[in-house]
């Protein structure tokens, strides 16, 4: 009789507790569906000429602005990224300048000592030939000019030195030595120049090219472009009033919306990115339109207005 009583009592109280695990969920289902707002709203354009065009077939989708906050964070980001590359690539581009500067003009400083030893080679040349052959000093001199190996073709005036033919030797250095002297001169002034202009034009293309590619940060206005994470809380078609209606629970959210309208032979594009709360005066009249159009309109309805406005002020920042 006792264990018939307990069997019982087990199976009431196993009962209960699916009951129990049934109910609760299914309570809170109930209460979630039943704290529901609704959104009704209407997409429409103004004309120039005041007249009022209801669009019908607008997909409407809306999202939680949690998650509008965390996209435009990640776009952020990439925008930090590509100015940190940005900053690498000057840093770089600036070392690799004072790099060729510093050779270039080595060596257009050696080109120009080399001429400047040629004359001083001549003149001496000229003054033994001329004023003094018996002179230990000059003789001492142009020994250490043509030894040192900066004037061209020393060899060969070396060898004429060595003859105590000075004659020669002045009409070879003026004739043949100092000519090219300054032809090595001007070879390194051009190297130098065409390198660094050179340089300068690829960092100037380069930076302008990366300069310019902060705007594809900026996502396209299009329903297409939300990240695959994003999940619509809710979503409706405007009908030929251009009405609409959402289901939500109360919260902080963004209205997404795009279509087409073709005007003559032009083709209207639009794009809202709306932000709305739940419940508000406006979620029970939500007017979606030319004052919320994304990108031109108000401040608050220009979704990347944050993003554009800090491209803005990195692009006038960096200056080629």
């Amino acid at each position: 009789m006792n264990t018939s009583a307990s069997s019982t009592k087990a199976l009431q109280l196993g009962l209960a507790v699916i009951a129990f695990a049934i109910l609760i969920p299914l309570g809170i289902w109930v209460y979630t569906l039943l704290s529901y707002k609704q959104i009704n709203g209407k997409v429409l354009i103004v004309q120039r000429d005041a007249d009022v065009k209801k669009l019908a077939l607008i997909q409407i989708g809306i999202v939680e602005a949690t998650d509008v906050a965390r996209w435009k964070e990640s776009v952020q980001e990439k925008l930090r990224e590509a100015i940190t590359a940005i900053h690498e690539f000057q840093k770089e581009a600036a070392t690799e300048e004072a790099e060729i500067t510093k050779i270039g003009e080595k060596r257009v400083s050696n080109a120009a000592d080399c001429i400047s030893r040629t004359e001083e080679a001549i003149e001496v040349s000229r003054k033994i030939w001329l004023i003094d052959r018996s002179s230990k000093r000059l003789r001492l001199r142009i020994s250490e000019l043509l030894n040192r190996g900066v004037i061209p073709r020393n060899l060969d005036v070396i060898e004429l030195t060595k003859n105590d033919n000075w004659q020669d030797t002045y009409r070879l250095l003026s004739e043949s030595s100092l000519p090219e002297a300054r032809h090595i001169h001007e070879i390194a002034v051009n190297d130098f120049t065409r390198t660094l202009e050179s340089h300068k034009a690829n960092y100037r293309k380069k930076l302008l090219s990366m300069r310019d590619a902060l705007d594809s940060l900026i996502p396209q206005p299009t329903v297409k472009s939300l990240p695959k994470d994003f999940k619509v809380r809710a979503h409706d078609v405007t009908d030929d009033t251009g009405s609409f209606t959402l289901n939500v629970p109360p919260g902080e959210y963004y209205i997404f919306a795009e279509g087409n309208r073709t005007v003559f032979s032009t083709t209207e594009h639009y794009f809202w990115a709306h932000p709305i709360s739940v419940p508000s005066q406006e979620s029970e009249k939500c007017l979606i339109g030319n004052l919320n159009l994304n990108g031109e309109s108000t401040l608050k309805d220009d979704l990347w207005h944050e993003l554009r406005r800090a491209i803005l002020e990195q692009k006038r920042s960096i200056q080629p």
